[in-house]
């Protein structure tokens, strides 16, 4: 090539004449607007991996569509990385823990209605057992049997466990839809509004519907009516076979209820581990 200065031939690609020593590299002169939005783009790219990913949801149209173009570049020239062995976020083992980390929440709030949400034990030689499923409840809430001479007059509160169950299940199903929609980002999944609008208020949804559920189902008539069955049975029983009936009990939450408490728990867990993996995915 010719230098465009002394007029010189010098080796091809040069980014300095080694004659006359200029440079051969066009300089770009930035307007101070232009400067601002350099520094700034600079300091979001030199930011942590959690700041950038703001920055990411943050960004407008434009300026992702900016984004995306000068990325399509920059992997376009970039050279074809050699690795010795992949970091763990990249292969299909973090993957397929993800997905087992999102659908764990919402197997256990299923699980949770057809495990024992109290149990009572007469610890007597034949070990009497009591216990009440989520799902008997609601059964028993909403029997006949059960109200045949309210049957007229059967209240709202008759109903309160059968909300309550409805809940846990509308919540399961939102974590699996929030589960596909976090771990397929690429894929054309329709969105609801208020998760295009709010990402993280629409992630907090099942955690508030879980809790609401939770303490609702543990205050309502219908399961305090059934703890005092169980107790009214211990009474009974005491009787029959001639013990104090305060004595060898024991009483409390059963497993179901420990599920369901532990359901939000894991929730948060699993999106905080996608978050992880997406981000340190991204930022390759």
């Amino acid at each position: 090539m010719i230098c465009k200065y002394c007029g010189k031939e010098i080796p091809d690609n040069s980014q300095y004449c080694e004659f006359c020593n200029e440079s051969l590299i066009d300089k770009i002169v930035l307007d101070d607007k232009a400067l601002i939005r350099a520094k700034e783009s600079r300091r979001k790219e030199e930011s942590p991996i959690f700041i950038r990913a703001y920055y990411k949801a943050k960004e407008s149209a434009e300026e992702r569509k900016l984004r995306q173009e000068r990325e399509a570049l920059e992997a376009a020239n970039k050279p074809a990385k050699v690795y010795t062995g992949d970091p763990f976020y990249k292969k299909k083992q973090a993957r397929i823990l993800a997905v087992i980390l999102s659908g764990l929440p919402a197997l256990m709030l299923v699980l949770s209605i057809f495990l024992n949400w109290q149990y009572y034990v007469i610890n007597s030689g034949k070990g009497v057992k009591q216990s009440r499923t989520m799902r008997a409840i609601v059964s028993n809430s909403l029997s006949r049997e059960a109200t045949s001479e309210y049957a007229k007059n059967r209240s709202f509160a008759n109903y309160v466990p059968l909300i309550c169950m409805i809940m846990l299940i509308l919540a399961a199903v939102y974590i699996l839809y929030l589960a596909l929609i976090d771990l397929f980002p690429d894929k054309k999944i329709p969105k609801d509004p208020l998760l295009k609008r709010f990402g993280l208020i629409a992630r907090i949804i099942p955690i508030v519907l879980i809790i609401a559920a939770i303490i609702i189902f543990v205050h309502c008539k219908m399961y305090v009516n059934s703890k005092n069955g169980m107790t009214d049975f211990h009474t009974g029983y005491s009787s029959l076979i001639g013990y104090e009936e305060t004595e060898q009990a024991s009483s409390g939450k059963g497993f179901g209820h420990l599920l369901a408490v532990l359901a939000p728990i894991v929730y948060v867990g699993s999106k905080v581990y996608i978050f992880v993996i997406n981000t340190l995915n991204e930022d390759d």
